[in-house]
C-alpha cells in the first residue's frame, strides 16, 4: 500500500476557532491544463463545465480560513489555507465550496475531512483524502483516488483506461466500464471493496484476500489457497480477456457484480 501524503495531516486539535462567514466569488482563466485544489475540512462540490475559467463560490465559516487562488503556465491551484497558530479542532460550521472548471483540465484534489464531490469531468483525476467522502461522476478515463478511512465512490459511462483506488478502511464502491486495453487496480486494508461491471465486459480478474470474503456474480466462485490460512482467490476471464482488474484486500470483503 502507498502512503497517502495527507496522512500527516490527520492531528488533534486544540486552538479556538472563531466564527464569521465570508463570501467567496472568484474567477480566474485557466491558461495551462491543470487545476489543484486543497481543503482541510467541509464540502467541496467540483463542477466541469465548457467554460475556460476556473470560477470558485460558496463561503469559509472561519476567520482562520483563507482562500488562495493562484494561476501559473501549468495551471490553477486552489487552497484554502488555515492561518491561526496551533492545530485545527473540528466544529459543526462546516465551510462550503463550488468550483467549477473546464471539463477536460487535469484535477487533483487533496482534503482532510472534506466530504468531494466531483461531476462532469473528462480530464484525468487524482484525489486524497483523510476520512472525507469522494464521490466521482463522469467520462474521466484516467482516476487515482486513495483515503485512509473515508468513502470513495464512482462511476462514468465512457470507457476507462487507468483506475488506481486505495483505502485503509474506507468503503470503495466503483461502477465502471473497462475500455479493451484498460489497467484497473482495486486496493484495502480492511474496507469494503464492491465493483459493478457491464456483464458484457472483456477482462482478466486476478483478486486475492488474506481473510476477507469474495463473491463473484460475473463467473467462477473464489477458491483457499491455504489449508491453514484462510487466504482465498479469484482468477478468471471475463468475455475473452482484455482489460486487466486487480483487486486485493487484507480483511476487507470484495464483491463483483453485474451494473
Amino acid at each position: 500500500m502507498k502512503r497517502l501524503g495527507l496522512a500527516l495531516l490527520a492531528v488533534v486539535v486544540t486552538s479556538t476557532v472563531s466564527f464569521a462567514d465570508t463570501q467567496v466569488d472568484r474567477s480566474v482563466e485557466l491558461t495551462g491544463n491543470s487545476v489543484s485544489i486543497e481543503m482541510i475540512s467541509g464540502k467541496l462540490t467540483i463542477e466541469g463545465t465548457g467554460d475556460s475559467n476556473v470560477v470558485i463560490k460558496g463561503v469559509l465559516r472561519s476567520d482562520c480560513e483563507k482562500l488562495d487562488v493562484t494561476s501559473s503556465k501549468s495551471g490553477v491551484k486552489v487552497e484554502v489555507d488555515w492561518t491561526c497558530s496551533g492545530n485545527r479542532r473540528s466544529y459543526s460550521a462546516d465551510s462550503e465550496l463550488t468550483v467549477s472548471l473546464p471539463r477536460r483540465a487535469k484535477l487533483g484534489v487533496e482534503v482532510v475531512s472534506t466530504d468531494v464531490s466531483v461531476t462532469g469531468m473528462e480530464g484525468d483525476v487524482k484525489g486524497e483524502t483523510i476520512s472525507g467522502t469522494l464521490e466521482v461522476r463522469g467520462d474521466s478515463k484516467s482516476l487515482d483516488l486513495s483515503s485512509v478511512s473515508g468513502r470513495i465512490a464512482l462511476s462514468g459511462s465512457s470507457p476507462l483506461e487507468n483506475l488506481d483506488l486505495e483505502t485503509v478502511s474506507g468503503t470503495i464502491e466503483a461502477e465502471v466500464d473497462p475500455g479493451s486495453d484498460a489497467s484497473l487496480d482495486l486496493q484495502t486494508v480492511s474496507g469494503h471493496i464492491t465493483i459493478r461491471l457491464p456483464q458484457s465486459a472483456s477482462a482478466d480478474f486476478d483478486v486475492t484476500s488474506f481473510s476477507g470474503s469474495i463473491s463473484n456474480d460475473l463467473g467462477p466462485a473464489a477458491k483457499k489457497t491455504s489449508d491453514v490460512l484462510p487466504s482465498s482467490e479469484l482468477k478468471f476471464s471475463l468475455g475473452g480477456g482484455g482489460a486487466r482488474i486487480r483487486i486485493e484486500s487484507l480483511s476487507g470483503r470484495i464483491e463483483i457484480r453485474k451494473r
